[in-house]
């Protein structure tokens, strides 16, 4: 299953989990999980069907359902967890789980076949684009904000297809085509979720005031293990390296 369906996840119960060694957490909600990404989890609300469809990733700690730890690479459609996270679900394609503090089986499985079959239903029947897209995420005190970034130059060979994308430098991009991140309250890191794992990934940073003038000197950045990378106001490349080809994407934090 390649898509997700975008939904507005609700009615997480804001418990804290009081079992020794696992971290509190400001809300908890229990879901089954759909499909394993490796990075990230496809998983349904339990008890309100395929319409409660959204992703949590996998980056926070794991537990059993006695407290001991368990790999990402164990966790298997069907089975139940405790999510327990920030408390803001993020309202994107699909929705997702912000802030992450763990995840923690109950013990049960079940049956997901109906649920994957309701999901397929309600997806859009639209071919993918082939081509990774980018999303920056920002999580402040009670919401998560994101951003689609908009690509620059990049090239892809897929199969028989090739696209070359040709873009001017970003500090020469004009002020009607960058975009900006919205900053939450509280925000002071921004997390980049790429739809397909990249081989490599640098991201340059250029100070606002360096806006048209292609000789300034750029600051290079390499995200963390979970994507996150520290807040701080400039304009962003963000560059991300397949066998297909290298793919560039233009932003800007204020």
């Amino acid at each position: 299953m390649k898509k997700w369906l975008k939904i507005l996840a609700g009615g997480c119960c804001a418990l804290i989990l009081a079992a020794c060694g696992i971290p509190k957490a400001a809300a908890t909600a229990n879901v089954t999980i759909i499909e394993n990404n490796g990075s990230s989890l496809l998983v349904v609300v339990d008890g309100q069907g395929a319409g409660s469809a959204a992703t949590v990733g996998t980056g926070c700690p794991i537990y059993d359902e006695k407290g001991k730890e368990f790999p990402a690479d164990g966790l298997k459609p069907g089975m139940q967890l405790e999510v327990g996270f920030d408390g803001s679900v993020m309202e994107t394609y699909p929705a997702h789980f912000g802030g992450c503090e763990y995840l923690k089986l109950t013990g049960t499985e079940t049956d997901i076949t109906a649920i994957v079959a309701e999901l397929e239903e309600m997806l859009p029947k639209a071919e993918p684009d082939p081509m990774p897209v980018l999303q920056v995420e920002c999580a402040g005190k009670q919401v998560t904000s994101c951003l689609n970034a908009p690509r620059g130059s990049s090239s892809w060979v897929n199969g028989d297809e090739a696209m070359l994308m040709d873009s001017p430098h970003p500090l020469q991009w004009s002020e009607e085509r960058l975009q900006a991140v919205s900053v939450p309250e509280g925000c002071k890191k921004m997390r980049f979720i790429l739809s397909k794992e990249p081989e490599s990934l640098t991201v340059r940073r250029w100070d606002l005031s360096d806006a048209g003038d292609t000789s300034a000197e750029e600051e290079l950045f390499t995200p963390d293990e979970k994507g996150m990378l520290s807040l701080k106001a400039g304009i962003y490349e963000v560059e991300s390296v397949y066998a297909e080809g290298a793919l560039t994407w233009v932003f800007t934090v204020k």
